[in-house]
Order: structure tokens, then sequence, then C-alpha cells
């Protein structure tokens, strides 16, 4: 599955990991997303960590 912002990814977080369905997220910079599971990727610099905005 294929999302876009941290907060998408933090509504279906419980979810996707529940039936271990892959996530990738592409914009998704919250540091909480580090937590959110084992099958939570994303393609986004985590902000706690210097991301930027590349846009």
């Amino acid at each position: 599955m294929l999302v876009g912002c941290s907060g998408e990814v933090l509504q279906i977080a419980s979810l996707v990991e529940s039936r271990k369905i892959p996530v990738v997220a592409i914009r998704a910079g919250s540091p909480d997303i580090r937590n959110a599971g084992q099958y939570i990727y994303r393609t986004y610099p985590d902000l706690t960590f210097g991301g930027f905005d590349v846009s």
C-alpha cells in the first residue's frame, strides 16, 4: 500500500500492522512513524534528524 503524509500513516498504522500489510509512505516526516510498526516504511527523512522540504 502506498500512502502520502504522516497523518495518513499514523491513522492506518494499527490496521496495517494487525493485517501485516506493508506500507510505503512517500511524504511522511513525523518522528512518530519510527514506532508505528514493522510493516511501515518511508522514503522521506525523519524531520527530527534534519529533514527538509525538497519540493
